[in-house]
């Protein structure tokens, strides 16, 4: 019932694409047949209006654990852990302010931990689209991160400088 394209349209494309974004519906359309039809293009969940805030909430927040396979959201480096759901960062349980970039970046870090990252990886998990962001700004995200953060025994951030031969 979107202009132009149908939502499930939308997302038989970017399944075609093999986008792993989940998917929640929000519709109108009540007929078990919307519903399969749905469930069949992999929807995540569906949600027939109106609804509850309250229940809103709590699916969106069920796909998060699902996002991360895990039932507890929140993972620990040593002193620093990462709430997935909540989008939080504490060092020695004491809260980090951190931008949302920030915060994604370190969520990205910790759920590839062990990984050689390029900073194009971080641009299109970031932006799952074309952008126009440089690479520049990924170095700029992870500088004020490993800044907020601080550092103990190894580094929970270990950046690299690549240089390509020509």
């Amino acid at each position: 019932m979107l202009p132009g394209l149908s939502g499930l349209d939308i997302l038989r494309k970017s399944r075609a694409l093999r986008k792993k974004t989940h998917v929640l519906i929000l519709s109108a359309k009540d007929q078990v047949e919307d519903r399969v039809r749905g469930l069949e293009l992999e929807v995540d969940d569906y949600m027939i209006k109106p609804f509850s805030f309250d229940e809103l909430n709590a699916r969106i927040n069920t796909l998060m654990r699902r996002k991360f396979e895990s039932k507890n959201p929140v993972v620990a480096i040593g002193p620093i852990e990462i709430n997935t759901a909540t989008k939080e960062i504490y060092r020695d349980g004491d809260i980090v302010r951190t931008t949302p970039g920030e915060c994604f970046i370190f969520e990205y870090l910790v759920l590839n931990r062990g990984r050689v990252l390029s900073k194009e990886q971080f641009l299109e998990a970031m932006h799952d689209s074309d952008s126009f962001a440089g690479t520049n700004v990924i170095e700029v995200l992870v500088c004020k991160l490993c800044g907020k953060i601080g550092t103990y025994r190894d580094k929970p951030i270990i950046s690299i400088r690549m240089v390509k031969a020509t």
